[in-house]
């Protein structure tokens, strides 16, 4: 007859008697427990791909993919244009177009299998922040705290659910921002920082960002657009619930992550049959190392060890 119990810690003992020769309690020979100490376990989250999308795709102009893990995913269909470098596969749950003369390094799959995306859902991820911002122009601390008011290390809250970086000074820190549609960082900020909204996240200028939590830079659960010069440099993981569009020149050593959930914010057009773009002369280099706070959604059952007893009958 099976037992359980539970504790605090995530960790399930479950023990299993059994008896030898059989449960004719005539005939039994000998006790024998069987218990195991188990775990609820969901891994982390690591990308396998330089581009993962949810949805459809357009690559075009002279962007670069490269990396040992430089590949491109969408589980829609994939179109390319112009002259991008891709460095590893193309693969698509449907079709791929190609025009003009790009270089693809690896395999154009096709009718491919469905790549798996975690959920980008920001509010998961507000434990992690140093910062939380809010639409009364107020900053609060992971307890409710009141911390500061707009302007804050260089954040303004500009009303119309609208809150700004701009200039070239970033404070480091984790920053959650609750309730805004749109976040936006201009100016030539460079900082250790991650960026969670709850809305969408417009980029331009020549930001350099560096992950401050959880692999991640910038997290939205509206749209993510990217835009800017040679320079802008990013690592890490750039996640959107929604679209992501990239054009200008902006670099990114880690990934791209759009889930492509069903439009609520349109801070990205997407413009033509296709949900995501890439576009201008970005460079994304992605060599397979990033671990991030995200869950992969697949949990199991991880046995954490195991034990064996056996007692002679009396």
């Amino acid at each position: 007859s099976p037992a359980a119990t539970d504790d605090t810690d995530g960790v399930l003992k479950l023990t299993v008697y059994g008896w030898g020769n059989g449960n004719d309690p005539a005939a039994r020979s000998q006790q024998i427990m069987l218990e195991a100490m188990t775990s609820y376990w969901v891994e982390p989250f690591e990308p396998t791909g330089a581009l993962m999308v949810g949805g459809s795709l357009k690559i075009s102009g002279n962007p670069t993919i490269t990396g040992t893990a430089g590949t491109v995913n969408a589980n829609g269909a994939i179109g390319i244009s112009g002259n991008p470098t891709i460095s590893q596969d193309v693969s698509s749950t449907s079709s791929v177009s190609i025009s003009g003369g790009p270089y693809i390094g690896g395999d154009v799959i096709t009718n491919g299998p469905t790549t798996k995306l975690p959920s980008i859902n920001p509010s998961d991820y507000k434990y992690l922040a140093d910062y939380i911002l809010k639409t009364d122009g107020n900053v609060y601390n992971q307890a409710g705290g009141l911390i500061g008011s707009s302007p804050f290390n260089g954040w303004t809250y500009e009303g119309a659910n609208k809150l700004s970086l701009s200039g070239n000074t970033g404070y480091d820190g984790t920053y959650y921002f609750e309730g805004a549609d749109l976040v936006t960082v201009s100016g030539n900020p460079v900082f250790t920082a991650t960026l969670i909204a709850t809305g969408s996240i417009n980029m331009s200028g020549n930001a350099t960002i560096k992950p401050d939590s959880g692999g991640i830079a910038i997290m939205a659960g509206g749209d993510v657009s990217i835009s800017g010069n040679p320079g802008y440099t990013y690592e890490g993981l750039i996640a959107a619930h929604e679209q992501i569009k990239i054009s200008g020149n902006p670099q990114l050593n880690g990934v791209l992550l759009a889930e492509d959930a069903t439009d609520v914010y349109n801070h990205v057009s997407t413009g033509s049959q296709f949900d995501m773009t890439v576009s201008g002369n970005a460079t994304i280099t992605y060599n397979g190392d990033l671990e991030t706070a995200l869950k992969d959604g697949y949990p199991y059952i991880k046995v954490l060890g195991f034990k064996k007893r056996i007692k002679a009958r009396n």
